[in-house]
């Protein structure tokens, strides 16, 4: 789809053009006509050259995952004209961002700030190519949709005092055995900086006799009854702890369930299902030997760890508040 419109100067052109004629018809001012009829001209001229131009062709390369707070760019490329032109993109709510850019040569840019989790869409895409003169332009519609997966805040929390210590495998590697190259997966306490450091462009993870990368663990995200916003932050904050510290990882929302599982493919999993963390009431911990409660409520969320309930707030920020939170 395509039309073509006036500009604000293209407005002010045929203003000059009407008055001046006007003036000049009733007033025999010919000198006035000596201004008007070229501008006149002008608007013609454009106004046909601009109706002809052909639909140009328009590349988006827009990221496809990302987390509340980030400063997201999409890259625009036209190309298949030679005249100004100009693009907008459709911003949900979600995305903080005008999403109009002025393509210089062939290519622009714009950014926009995440500031709600969720499946956005971003589109369609308007690109409008204007004359050389600037009295008109020709709008083109891009219909392509593109989903935007924005997943939750990610705090830092102590994993390893979650369970009150009693389930941390850093003691159960007995000696150092090797290093090697880092393979998805991989706990990120194995990567060993100071080798990396020696290997550019290469990272490499130490490896230990009778390592154990410790029992899965689920963790079960229940809205019902306080913010699914608060309740996705800090599931994902706790499963993604859990990630990096070695521990096979499932997932239970009210409407998903994600299988145990480690490396990144797994974070990202994870991160897909609380990004659409919808109110409603999950699947409790019954039948899972070991999991990890996560819920709203009306003063905020809570964490249960077997039979310690605390709120979440007191377990994330500085090193150390999940060994306090969980003392009886």
């Amino acid at each position: 789809m395509a039309d073509v419109s006036l500009t604000r100067r293209g407005r002010v052109a045929v203003a000059v053009v009407a008055v001046g004629g006007l003036v000049g018809y009733l007033h025999g001012g010919r000198s006035l006509f000596a201004v008007v009829l070229p501008l006149a001209v002008a608007l013609a001229v454009t106004r046909f050259s601009t109706g002809r131009v052909e639909r140009p062709t328009v590349t988006r390369r827009v990221p496809d995952f990302t987390t509340v707070g980030e400063t997201e760019s999409v890259d625009v490329r036209v190309e298949g004209t030679t005249w100004p032109v100009r693009a907008a993109d459709t911003l949900p709510a979600g995305l903080d961002g005008d999403g109009t850019v002025v393509i210089a040569d062939t290519e622009g840019t714009y950014t926009f700030t995440v500031a709600e989790r969720g499946v956005h869409r971003i589109g369609p895409l308007y690109v409008s190519v204007g004359d050389p003169l600037g009295f008109w332009t020709r709008r083109f519609r891009h219909g392509r949709v593109v989903s935007l997966v924005a997943a939750p805040r990610i705090d830092r929390v102590d994993v390893p005092s979650l369970f009150g210590g009693r389930h941390d495998r850093s003691d159960d590697r007995s000696e150092f055995e090797s290093v090697r190259e880092y393979e998805r997966g991989d706990p990120l306490r194995d990567v060993n900086w100071k080798a990396s450091a020696r290997r550019p462009g290469e990272l490499v993870v130490t490896t230990y006799t009778g390592g154990d990368p410790g029992d899965e663990v689920t963790v079960v995200a229940d809205p019902a009854g306080g913010d699914a916003d608060d309740v996705a932050t800090a599931a994902a904050s706790i499963a993604v702890g859990l990630l990096d510290s070695g521990r096979p990882v499932a997932l239970r929302t009210p409407s998903e369930r994600v299988p145990p599982g480690t490396g990144d493919d797994q974070r990202r999993r994870l991160l897909l299902a609380l990004a659409r963390l919808d109110s409603g009431v999950a699947a409790g911990e019954r039948g899972v030997e070991e999991a990890v409660l996560v819920r709203g409520t009306a003063d905020g969320v809570t964490v249960r760890v077997g039979d310690a309930t605390r709120p979440y707030s007191a377990l994330s920020g500085e090193s150390g508040a999940w060994e306090n939170a969980f003392q009886p």
